[in-house]
């Protein structure tokens, strides 16, 4: 079965209202779908700004789940960032652990859009995928 691949930049993942029309969107196709999702606006700058810093992160962390929360209440993931903070100072040069930071954002979008979609859609209807230049993440 052939499905169409839809891609939602971070330039799309702005706001509330943003979802919104990518859901009318997903909503607007009669084939089956893979949607392709980026971490929101500025949100891997600021992934990257929180791999160069040293001390104190929370006020970055915080910043990165700012424009997801005008979204959804999303405070059971902030963990799962801070731990990988908290690895890649035991282990600096830990490859695997600044490409999962780095990955972070779009990991962040797919598990919202998967949590969002779930209530206007079949989960059959579509595929919800996530891409960083270090990988494909199928959520």
């Amino acid at each position: 079965m052939n499905k169409i691949v839809v891609k939602f930049g971070g330039s799309n993942l702005k706001s509330k209202s943003d979802i919104d029309k990518i859901i009318r969107v997903i909503k607007s196709y009669n084939e089956p779908l893979v949607i392709v999702v980026s971490a929101f606006y500025g949100v891997t700058d600021k992934l990257n700004t929180l791999l160069k810093s040293t001390g104190n992160n929370n006020a970055i962390i915080n910043e990165i789940f700012e424009p997801y929360y005008t979204v959804l209440d999303i405070e059971n993931r902030k963990q799962e960032l801070v731990n990988l903070v908290n690895n890649l100072n035991n282990t600096p040069n830990s490859v695997s652990i600044k490409n999962n930071i780095l990955s972070f954002g779009e990991r962040l979008s797919s598990y919202l859009l998967n949590q969002i979609t779930s209530v206007h859609l079949k989960q059959a209807e579509f595929q919800l995928i996530a891409i960083h230049f270090f990988g494909v993440i199928v959520i």
